[in-house]
């Protein structure tokens, strides 16, 4: 989508989970949320520097000597990100040569000549999962040294960085929030987004269940917490609310059995393949959403719609504590989880929702100042005066 009619005549080498070899200027994925955050990358810095040209770079094929020749000659930057891409176990990463999923050898990031640009990138480890391996200090270390913005997308992912990286390189890291956090600023001036949430009338609220690396995200306790979940949908589904089950990758429609078993009538999204414009679309169509994996929280925030958060993963929690509202989740270890969740639906979607709508504003307009500051930042890293 187009957010600028001006021209920058800058070039940016954007390094993301895309099908770079299409070249197409939006890459879509298996992944709802990677779709959405690589095109917001790229619409964040178009809004603020004018229409650039995007080169598309495979974030797993590994950087050559070549490539970093081509990227020297016709790029004005290099971009890394954003997403959880702090991972040392992602399916179809090789990560021998950096400890995460960008495969850049690390005798080759000195020979990067253009300025290099780390934007929202997340420490994803999960809890309880094993260490990255020794190459992922060096590799951070020998990054952060040679960038010119280093941003991570929460300040626990920051906070867990620092403790990989020598004392006189951690304030060079910079809190970056998601782009996708900041659609209403974003895309306004592109196509219409709902001003006014009346969920009274509509009442229409999506959950996402995410079901990657299970053993780590739900402690053993995965029926339990999924026959709870099922549990309080049903309850509100009573209460005249549509259920509406979004999946934001194939394996997030294991929930739907639950669903199904407990009684609950839903109707099921499939948001992996689609663009980014159908994503947007669908969330600026609901009212909440309640969701277990980062994007499909973060990218209704960005919508202003009111989200609850279930906790499977610090990254939500870290999200939540950055727009300071971690009441705003229910943590699935939670020994009262399934009234916990039920009274977080009532207040968040019902009693509250007015004034919630409105913390929403406000938490989402202090996102935008901090990105306004960071692009003003780069643009005089680059030397960009408009």
């Amino acid at each position: 989508m187009s957010i600028t009619k001006k021209t920058s005549g800058l070039a940016f080498s954007h390094f993301g989970v895309h099908n770079a070899d299409k070249k197409n200027p939006i890459a879509i994925n298996s992944n709802a949320g990677d779709t959405a955050l690589f095109q917001a990358v790229r619409d964040t810095f178009d809004f603020f520097m004018g229409e650039n040209e995007w080169i598309m770079e495979a974030l797993w094929k590994k950087v050559t000597e070549e490539k970093v020749k081509e990227i020297n000659e016709k790029s004005t930057a290099l971009i890394v990100g954003g997403g959880g891409l702090l991972l040392k176990d992602q399916k179809g990463a090789d990560v021998s040569s950096s400890g995460w999923q960008w495969n850049c050898p690390l005798d080759l990031i000195h020979k990067l000549k253009v300025p290099t640009i780390l934007f929202a990138v997340g420490y994803n480890r999960f809890r309880g999962q094993e260490d990255f391996d020794q190459i992922f200090g060096q590799h951070i270390s020998e990054l952060l040294k040679n960038s010119t913005f280093f941003g991570l997308r929460n300040h626990g992912s920051i906070d867990a960085v620092k403790k990989y990286v020598p004392s006189n390189l951690r304030e060079k890291i910079r809190f970056q929030p998601c782009p996708t956090t900041l659609s209403w600023f974003l895309y306004n001036d592109v196509y219409h987004l709902s001003r006014n949430n009346n969920f009274k009338e509509t009442k229409r609220l999506v959950v996402n269940m995410a079901f990657d690396r299970k053993h780590l995200r739900f402690l053993n306790n995965e029926d339990e917490t999924l026959k709870s979940t099922a549990r309080v949908l049903k309850k509100y589904r009573s209460k005249g609310w549509s259920i509406i089950l979004a999946n934001h990758k194939p394996q997030d429609d294991f929930f739907s059995q639950y669903l199904t078993s407990a009684g609950v009538s839903f109707e099921k999204v499939n948001l992996y393949d689609e663009q980014p414009k159908v994503i947007l679309d669908f969330y600026n169509s609901v009212d909440l959403v309640i969701g277990m994996r980062g994007h499909s929280q973060m990218i209704p925030f960005g919508l202003r719609k009111n989200i609850i958060s279930i906790i499977s993963h610090s990254k939500l929690k870290w999200f939540l504590d950055d727009i300071g509202h971690s009441d705003w989740g229910v943590d699935i270890s939670d020994k009262d989880y399934e009234n916990k969740l039920y009274f977080l639906i009532r207040q968040i979607g019902e009693t509250d929702y007015d004034k919630i709508n409105k913390e929403i504003i406000v938490a989402q307009t202090k996102l935008w100042k901090i990105t306004q500051e960071n692009m003003r930042q780069i643009k005089n890293s680059l030397q960009i005066k408009n």
